[in-house]
């Protein structure tokens, strides 16, 4: 049990200063990091095509009219090749696009809240409430895309910094205790 939990040990501690340093660097640099995050999201999709399109080829005949790998295939060819080619243009279409669907799920519970108005135990206007911020919310990033994707990159650098501490001191604890009642010395 010793060794496994020294195993357990050195790679919890590794996959923390993993989450540490990529943490550190989507803080200080997050317009770098999406383009690379880019990147390799357009990397993964042509290797995906490629892999779709190969399948294609080597499918029998008779099942090739049943098989959408073809369509797959160049579809994400073409879209990894656009992201790879443009990843600014992508950052800035995320956000609006996210935007919109925010707007989209606010206008539903809008709708909601409004049929809840007459019931008596509902808090309709807690749901209206929400809804409007959330549109606000969505306004935002609409008027400003870029800098809302990088506000998020940095909340979420920012987390993983904590999360990455948090795991290093949770692991030295529980080996220390577990060394201290299992009697294992360091």
């Amino acid at each position: 049990m010793k060794e496994y939990v020294k195993a357990y040990e050195k790679m919890t501690l590794v996959n923390a200063f993993i989450m540490l340093i990529v943490g550190i660097i989507m803080t200080l640099f997050p317009l770098k990091m999406m383009s690379i995050l880019i990147t390799i999201i357009s990397c993964f999709l042509v290797a995906d095509g490629a892999y779709h399109l190969i399948h294609y080829a080597f499918l029998d005949a008779h099942l090739r009219p049943y098989s959408s790998d073809l369509l797959i295939g160049v579809f994400s060819i073409i879209l990894g090749l656009v992201m790879g080619i443009d990843p600014m243009h992508i950052m800035m279409v995320l956000p609006l696009v996210f935007a919109i669907w925010v707007v989209m799920k606010a206008l539903v519970k809008i709708q909601v809240s409004f049929m809840l108005v007459g019931t008596l135990e509902v808090k309709w206007a807690f749901l209206f409430l929400e809804a409007v911020v959330e549109i606000l919310f969505a306004g935002i990033m609409i008027l400003h895309p870029l800098s809302s994707l990088l506000s998020v990159t940095m909340i979420i650098g920012i987390l993983l910094i904590i999360m990455a501490i948090i795991e290093i001191i949770e692991t030295r604890l529980v080996i220390k205790r577990l060394t201290q009642t299992n009697g294992w010395g360091s």
